[in-house]
């Protein structure tokens, strides 16, 4: 028995003194600097803005959005002395933290209402109507553990980098139902153009022309990099749902009763883990290394026998399962019979 571990967490940075991100579990993404917060619904596409009592000069400025616990953190040291805030989702409401203030607090303009807070006082800023997912959040990693400093992030353009964070950003929308076909202007393009390549420049054009500073999505490209052919005001909320899939779908893809690993995984993507992956019948991690699977287990939610599909140079794997002391040899051709609770363990697999 053996237990697939990710100790990676997902915690991109920014220094620059005015940078946005995605609140997660949120609809809302905050643009940040110094003295003025400003929100923007991405489903309606609203904002409004918070004036921050800070006095310069700001040094030590930095955004960081810390994904896996919900919640956008800020800190500086400015004139009157050192100042951290956070923001975050609570039930059903965005609040701000101060977590720590000069001796005679924050002043916060909002709704016209200038107040002094205090360390560890709270400001609701937004009232949600939105609910957040039950299914917990599944998590990617390709083998970057550099730091995660947005702007560098950017400059490399490696995809094993880029990707585990937007993955995890599109989780952390929540789900809104959407009828409408999907949009085919603005950045709706360049997701179409990536469906039908599914190659490096895809993911690139489309990651650089629809985010920007800390992983934060827009519906215009603002930086005009020449990427976008049409513009367009349609919520970008729709997209992030159809990356995210596309995303989980280069490593698996299940339905009912079937798996297929790595039916779309680039050849440079050699090694890496994928945790908490939640199909209809229950849930999936997978480890890979040097480009073949290694160890996969899976959680059963419910009886089923499933087909198991692989890459065709795979033919035969040990199947191990809790409770039981043998193992046996099974080939990547058979069905795999699964019971509601039971934990089965899938390795050393060979060609």
């Amino acid at each position: 028995m053996f237990t697939i571990k990710l100790v990676h967490r997902l915690k991109p940075y920014s220094h620059l003194k005015k940078c946005s991100c995605l609140i997660p579990n949120t609809e809302f993404k905050v643009e940040v600097a110094p003295t003025l917060l400003k929100f923007t619904n991405l489903w309606l596409q609203k904002s409004f803005e918070i004036k921050l009592g800070i006095f310069g000069p700001v040094t030590k400025f930095t955004v960081q959005q810390e994904i896996e616990k919900g919640k956008v953190v800020v800190f500086m040291h400015t004139a009157k002395g050192y100042v951290r805030y956070c923001i975050f989702r609570d039930k059903s409401e965005v609040v701000l933290r101060v977590e720590k203030a000069p001796r005679a607090g924050l002043h916060i303009d909002f709704n016209k209402v200038d107040q002094s807070y205090k360390t560890k006082s709270e400001l609701v800023v937004a009232n949600i109507k939105s609910t957040i997912s039950t299914q917990k959040s599944a998590h990617l990693f390709l083998g970057c553990t550099k730091a995660q400093d947005v702007e560098n992030i950017k400059k490399r353009g490696d995809l094993k980098e880029i990707l585990p964070f937007l993955f995890a950003v599109c989780q952390k929308i929540p789900h809104f139902e959407w009828d409408d076909p999907i949009p085919k202007e603005g950045m709706y393009e360049l997701l179409k153009q990536l469906k039908k390549e599914g190659d490096e420049s895809s993911w690139l054009n489309l990651f650089n022309a629809s985010f920007e500073s800390i992983f934060s999505p827009r519906v215009q490209d603002t930086d005009y990099q020449g990427l976008v052919k049409s513009e367009s005001d349609v919520t970008i909320i729709p997209l992030l749902y159809e990356l995210k899939l596309l995303i989980l779908n280069m490593f698996i893809k299940g339905d009912q009763n079937s798996i297929e690993f790595f039916p779309n995984i680039p050849k440079d993507f050699v090694s890496g883990k994928l945790k908490g992956i939640e199909l209809p019948f229950g849930i999936i991690d997978l480890e890979w290394t040097k480009g073949q699977i290694r160890r996969i287990s899976i959680q059963a939610t419910c009886n089923e026998t499933l087909t198991l599909k692989f890459p065709k140079k795979l033919k035969v794997f040990r199947l191990s399962v809790k409770g039981e002391r043998e193992t046996r040899d099974v080939s990547t051709s058979s069905s795999l019979r699964v019971m509601k609770k039971g934990k089965y363990y899938l390795d050393n697999f060979a060609k």
